[in-house]
């Protein structure tokens, strides 16, 4: 009985091994929320980070670092999609993330 029980505890093991390995590894996107438009600018924060403004109730993210420049931050719109607001590396323009620029046509 007991060489039962020891098989049967590493058949579980390896199972529970198997089972994480197979789950994806999703990343963790920190998301602060933040009085204004300064502390917003002051936060440490990295590239996908989120920042809600608790002032005017909008949430945006950092789509190029430093964090302290505030033509870094995208605010996000939430439609029936969600939708990312950012700059066009041509013109320098606002455009929605993956769509043409209104401003010169780029993608």
């Amino acid at each position: 009985m007991m060489i039962l029980q020891k098989i049967a505890e590493q058949v579980r093991t390896e199972l529970n091994k198997r089972i994480l390995l197979s789950i994806p590894k999703i990343p963790m996107i920190e998301h602060t929320l933040v009085n204004g438009e300064s502390e917003m600018l002051s936060i440490t924060a990295k590239h996908g980070e989120l920042v809600t403004r608790i002032d005017i109730g909008k949430t945006y993210m950092l789509t190029a670092e430093p964090a302290s420049i505030l033509e870094n931050w995208s605010e996000l719109s939430l439609n029936e999609e969600p939708v990312v607001i950012t700059k066009c590396s041509y013109c320098k323009g606002e455009k929605i993330l993956g769509k043409q620029c209104p401003g010169c046509g780029a993608r």
